[in-house]
């Protein structure tokens, strides 16, 4: 019997053009298998879904320049953390010793303990938890550029919460195609990326708390059903097989951040 042996490599070209998508154009395993040399014997397969990230969407790039604000006055403000850690990338090779991010931190929410007055800064990339490597040098940028003197920080990496989704779709017969599939799944799978560290809180009614809320994560099927001209029916999901928020911790010993897994959600199609 043999044993396959695991592999690290580094795609070619950065962005999502370098995933690992199937036909249908989404994420997916087992869509890796063609060597570049080929060698007799070896054959090459992905057994986790390779989701690369674009650097940034106009939006996430509008949101970080108002953060820049905040960064101006150096080692002050709490928005110069979440602008460090989201512009490290850009920022660890012009630290006095150089370093790299090599997946681009998307998320970044700080927890302040109000009887040390430590923070605690915790990130994530768009698949989630970082690398050793990534959070090392996501802190170093956070230390030189936005710890003011005299304060204690800790940067590390939110704890990945997997979450199963699977989804239905009454549509048209002729939307009953997998192409409709791939728009729901890269709806959802764009939303959960989007999802805070820790979810979302209801900062002035607080009807809900620290929580991916299953409303969002269904209005955005029906939002890019509608901008594809799907006139759905009826669209269901279900998360962890409920109709329920999912709740996410958010304390200075543990930050949680929502996975989609299986990192391609279940959709199925019925025609009317």
């Amino acid at each position: 019997m043999r044993v396959p042996t695991l592999a690290s490599f580094q795609a070619d070209s950065i962005g999502s053009a370098s995933s690992s998508a199937d036909a249908a154009g989404v994420p997916n395993v087992h869509t890796v298998t063609q060597p570049v040399t080929s060698l007799s014997g070896v054959t090459v397969d992905n057994i986790d879904v390779f989701a690369g990230s674009d650097v940034e969407s106009n939006i996430a790039l509008a949101a970080r320049a108002r953060l820049k604000l905040a960064s101006l006055s150096t080692n002050g403000p709490k928005g110069a953390y979440e602008y460090a850690a989201l512009s490290s990338q850009r920022l660890a090779p012009t630290l006095l010793t150089p370093l790299s991010v090599s997946q681009v931190i998307t998320r970044e929410a700080d927890f302040v303990d109000l009887t040390t007055g430590w923070i605690y800064a915790w990130i994530a990339n768009a698949n989630g938890a970082p690398s050793v490597d990534d959070i090392t040098a996501t802190n170093e940028v956070i230390q030189a550029y936005a710890v003011p003197v005299g304060q204690t920080a800790f940067t590390d990496a939110a704890t990945n919460v997997p979450v199963a989704a699977v989804v239905e779709a009454w549509v048209p017969a002729a939307a009953n195609t997998t192409a409709t599939e791939a728009i729901f799944q890269n709806a959802l799978i764009a939303f959960v990326r989007s999802v805070r560290i820790g979810g979302a809180t209801d900062e002035a009614g607080g009807a809900y708390s620290h929580v991916l809320l299953f409303d969002a994560a269904l209005g955005s099927l029906f939002v890019a059903a509608a901008a594809a001209n799907i006139a759905v029916e009826q669209i269901t999901l279900t998360l962890d097989g409920d109709v329920l928020d999912i709740p996410l911790a958010f304390s200075a010993v543990l930050a949680e951040v929502a996975v989609l897994s299986p990192a391609v959600p279940s959709v199925f199609l019925h025609s009317v």
